[in-house]
């Protein structure tokens, strides 16, 4: 095998052409995720770390706890919020029900209170109209910040008490 760099577009070339050649020759790989999934790099909007979400309910677009992302992800489930009242009723009148549980999708449903990594453009249209939930500024993943300002989230910042 040709040696690559994890993150060159050269080797994400081979993967996926390496993916396409073992779905075809082999159906025993037929539940492999097409395009693969890669990760990208966990940093927050503050430029450090990520950090952890919420682990209960388990949150992210991976059930990792975090809002980490691919580019599978085309919502961006990447703002870490405590979710309220207000905010769910907003989600749900555009057609996103946050508080139904979805089992199928290992979504518990949520409840004012709740942590959850919620769909950057959601948040920021509850935002512009004065429905924004707090957010949680260590634990929300910097592909925000291609639909949110830093600014808007800051003003929203969730202070942690724990």
């Amino acid at each position: 095998m040709a040696e690559f760099n994890l993150f060159s577009s050269e080797f994400i070339l081979y993967i996926q052409n390496y993916a396409k050649y073992l779905l075809l020759e082999d159906t025993s790989f037929q539940d492999l995720p097409f395009p693969p999934i890669i990760m990208l790099p966990s940093f927050n909007v503050l430029g450090t770390e990520l950090e952890s979400c919420s682990e209960s309910p388990l949150t992210g677009w991976f059930r990792d706890g975090c809002c980490n992302t691919d580019r599978n992800d085309r919502s961006l489930h990447t703002v870490c919020c405590q979710v309220t009242a207000e905010f769910l009723d907003f989600a749900r009148s555009r057609g996103n029900d946050l508080i139904t549980p979805a089992p199928r999708y290992k979504f518990p449903g949520l409840v004012p209170g709740d942590r959850w990594c919620v769909c950057a453009s959601t948040w920021k249209s509850a935002a512009d109209i004065g429905l924004a939930c707090p957010v949680r500024l260590e634990s929300t993943h910097e592909e925000t910040l291609q639909v949110v300002s830093l600014d808007q989230l800051r003003e929203h910042a969730l202070i942690m008490t724990e």
